[in-house]
């Protein structure tokens, strides 16, 4: 378990840490793009979710923000569909 914890440790710091602090020292607008990308993904994971509860006009809603954003939104770079009013449906 110790040798678990060390690997651990040295990956956080050796790894994790450098590039968390490199992340926080980009400008806002890089820092803005790379969580649109990430909630355009997220909000094109939550489909399938939304159709299988029967929330279908979540999935609509998910499935018109995520075809926005990749689009117009430069492959979910930007969050064009959140200033239309189709806010992320994320599960």
């Amino acid at each position: 378990n110790r040798s678990v914890f060390k690997f651990n440790r040295a990956f956080d710091d050796v790894i994790l840490e450098p590039i968390a602090n490199g992340y926080n020292k980009l400008p806002s607008a890089i820092k803005d793009g790379t969580s649109n990308f990430t909630s355009n993904i997220g909000t094109l994971l939550s489909i399938p979710n939304h159709v299988l509860q029967g929330n279908f006009k979540e999935a609509a809603d998910a499935t018109a923000s995520f075809l926005i954003n990749s689009t117009i939104g430069v492959v979910g770079l930007a969050n064009p569909a959140e200033k239309l009013g189709l806010k992320a449906q994320q599960e």
